[in-house]
């Protein structure tokens, strides 16, 4: 299996009969989930998320949607049932989603860059990444969420997601079996954990247009 990152970038606007439609095509509890969330934004991110997990797995797998089941670990990590070569994870945030799939555990985090707090960096980074972080004023935001998304990743790598300390590891010291790379797509950062060393070749852009045309047809 190929390891890939796939990122789309997703604006607010949605035909209302194509976003039923997609909608149609995940379990009653993802869109109970969905229906919960506030802004329509939100909404729409949650659902392309998915709707892009399917899309992929089909693709790789050579499966229709009917064929893929999916399931939480007990720390709420997702994965495709009957596939244990198939790992996945998602992150989305202002407007735009990135999946990554891999056949060996994988993690994924993607932010947009904007105004950071140095009270969250000190509650919830080690002395050497604040050290990293504020060594350059200038960047202080990229590099704030440079290390953030490193340490989102890896926590998602490790399946036990936030039961595990942030100040417990440093992401800008090695960590024992894995590898993390980070990359700058235009104003987002996006960071990769797992034991395969990503580059940029390994990231696959897909257009909204794209994804819907496909799905649709």
């Amino acid at each position: 299996m190929v390891d890939k990152l796939y990122y789309v970038e997703i604006d607010e606007n949605i035909d209302e009969n194509i976003y039923a439609y997609l909608l149609s095509l995940i379990s009653l509890k993802k869109q109970h989930k969905i229906s919960k969330f506030k802004f329509a934004v939100n909404k729409k991110l949650s659902l392309f998320s998915d709707i892009l997990v399917q899309y992929i797995a089909c693709q790789i797998l050579n499966v229709t949607t009917n064929d893929l089941h999916f399931a939480n670990n007990e720390y709420g990590k997702p994965y495709l049932v009957g596939y244990p070569n198939f790992h996945y994870n998602i992150s989305h945030t202002i407007n735009a989603i990135v999946v990554g799939v891999s056949n060996k555990p994988i993690g994924v985090d993607i932010e947009k860059i904007k105004q950071s707090d140095l009270k969250i960096a000190k509650r919830f980074f080690t002395d050497n990444e604040i050290n990293y972080t504020l060594s350059d004023t200038k960047r202080y935001d990229k590099l704030f969420y440079e290390i953030w998304t490193r340490k989102e990743a890896y926590i998602k790598w490790d399946g036990r997601g936030l039961s595990i300390p942030l100040k417990s590891f440093d992401v800008k010291n090695d960590i024992c079996g894995v590898t993390i790379r980070t990359f700058l797509i235009q104003d987002y950062l996006l960071s990769v954990c797992c034991e395969k060393a990503f580059t940029n070749d390994d990231i696959e852009a897909i257009s909204e247009e794209d994804m819907i045309k496909t799905l649709v047809e």
